[in-house]
């Protein structure tokens, strides 16, 4: 959570548009969600 805010608060010190903010932080809970189910080693069903 502390991580998804600072690369807010870096993209928003940027001047980056609010529509890349939403697009980067669906993307790095999708990769983290990824991250998590690999790093688990248990078979989902």
């Amino acid at each position: 959570m502390l991580t998804l805010q600072l690369v807010v608060n870096v993209m928003t010190l940027a001047g980056v548009p609010p529509l890349w903010n939403q697009f980067l932080n669906g993307a790095i809970i999708i990769v983290a969600l990824i991250i998590s189910r690999f790093a688990s080693g248990e078979k989902q069903e």
